[in-house]
């Protein structure tokens, strides 16, 4: 009769067997080493990115897409789990990932040698590493395998892989600006798409949520020759997932049916459309980013009143400068209220192109007009002049409560939270005077002559929300 040490070697041997034929076993086996805090929920998803990275491990698959919505693992199945799950049959295998910013890499590659040099790991695999090649953004095996994390336009020259991915690779906060979006794409078709060792077996892989209808997912599946495991938060018949290499199918067959109610039920699903607008979770939760309505902000949303639709929460005057006379760039000053129902509500606008003494005194002007309860807002150009400028304009508005901030990102990043405003019908325009040629230089944004009004405006609704553009309410 076997004894308990026979069964438990069989079993063992068993689990052993498990996790390296199949990478869901393994993530079942390794989750606790990773996420030991957190129950392992598993779900058909995780499910179908484990059968498509098998598929890449395989060679079946050579280039493969994941858009999978954010919080539902992808990252760590294909980032963490799936590299540490090679080593098991493929010791010697090569890995280099990037991210936007090279701590998501490194975070992961923290995660994947937590696994590697857990004592479960080693048990079954015991793939040492080498003590001179063990760092946070490298390390190496004692089989020559290893993996580099790196960020966009950050990998040194003269690395490469078997496995070349990019995790993450746009920042979504930076997603509308044309140059950072382009140059992303760039980075991807010149640098890290060549960094294969050899490009005959060597496989490459996106893990990403859609950002953009032209990021790099946008731009790839344009050329052609990429698997495409799509899967959004909600059903849509028309869009579903089908890959003939794998003979995969989405399961859902009903419109609106969720990803991993479980996970994101239809409360958080009514939560995230209200915070991010339709357009952001367009993207990045039904992976189907569109184009916005002719430019960036959807000025048809906007409520134009005679009077705000209830008393006014938090007031704030954002100014952004310009010191041309009579031409040119103009300053202008938005006066922006958070009301007491949570709408936004621009209540004044002043501009105007005057030169640099001309232009001061007038901004004191507004201020006085205000009064003192109003607290004012200078965009901070870069440079030491535009720090010196900024503080000029604060040492004039003395007895006010005036401050100055450097902007952060270029103009259409700065606009985005806005943008998720107008998108959920939140923003209330006076009508006065200056109210048609404020709504239309919004309407032409960011291809429009005049870009001021929009980021004084940008500027003001950072300082009353959580600069996300989520209202403070209550």
């Amino acid at each position: 009769m076997p004894s308990a040490v026979d069964y438990m070697q069989d079993r063992d041997g068993l689990y052993k067997e498990l996790a390296e034929r199949s990478l869901k076993h393994f993530i079942k086996q390794a989750w606790e080493i990773v996420e030991p805090a957190y129950v392992f929920r598993s779900n058909w998803h995780i499910d179908a990115i484990s059968d498509h990275l098998e598929a890449l491990r395989d060679r079946e698959i050579r280039q493969l897409i994941i858009n999978i919505p954010p919080r539902c693992m992808k990252s760590l199945a294909a980032s963490v789990f799936f590299p540490s799950w090679v080593w098991t049959n493929e010791p010697s295998a090569k890995f280099v990932y990037a991210s936007y910013a090279q701590t998501l890499s490194v975070r992961d590659s923290m995660k994947m040698r937590r696994i590697v040099t857990s004592e479960w790991f080693q048990k079954n695999w015991p793939i040492k590493l080498e003590t001179d090649s063990n760092q946070k953004i490298k390390f190496e095996n004692v089989a020559t395998g290893y993996r580099i994390a790196t960020s966009v336009e950050g990998i040194a020259t003269g690395e490469g892989g078997d496995f070349v991915a990019c995790d993450d690779p746009h920042n979504v906060n930076e997603a509308e600006s044309v140059a950072k979006r382009e140059g992303t794409v760039t980075w991807w078709d010149e640098t890290m798409s060549s960094r294969l060792n050899d490009p005959k077996t060597g496989c490459r892989f996106i893990i990403m949520q859609r950002v953009h209808d032209r990021d790099i997912t946008g731009h790839l599946l344009e050329t052609g020759g990429w698997e495409h495991l799509c899967l959004p938060m909600e059903f849509d018949p028309k869009r579903k997932c089908m890959i003939e290499t794998t003979g995969f199918e989405d399961p859902r067959t009903e419109d609106g049916e969720l990803l991993f109610e479980a996970h994101v039920g239809p409360k958080e699903i009514d939560t995230l459309k209200t915070n991010m607008g339709p357009y952001a979770y367009a993207g990045q939760y039904d992976q189907n980013p569109t184009p916005r309505k002719g430019t960036m902000l959807d000025v048809d949303n906007i409520d134009v009143r005679a009077e705000p639709s209830a008393p006014i929460k938090k007031e704030v005057r954002a100014w952004d400068k310009a010191g041309t006379e009579g031409g040119g760039a103009r300053t202008a000053g938005i006066r922006l209220a958070i009301l007491e129902n949570g709408k936004i509500c621009v209540t004044d606008v002043v501009k105007f192109q005057f030169s640099a003494a001309k232009r001061e005194k007038a901004i004191k002007n507004v201020a006085v007009m205000d009064g003192k309860k109003i607290r004012i807002y200078i965009e901070q150009e870069g440079g030491s002049g535009g720090k010196e400028s900024a503080e000029g304009t604060i040492s004039n508005l003395a007895g006010f409560k005036a401050y100055h901030e450097p902007p952060r990102g270029d103009k259409e990043v700065r606009a985005e939270p806005l943008a998720i405003q107008l998108d959920v019908s939140n923003v209330e325009v006076l009508a006065r005077d200056w109210t048609a040629e404020y709504i239309d230089e919004l309407r032409k944004f960011p291809v429009g002559k005049f870009k001021d009004q929009v980021d004084a405006t940008s500027l003001a609704l950072k300082k009353v929300t959580d600069n996300t553009g989520r209202v403070h309410v209550g």
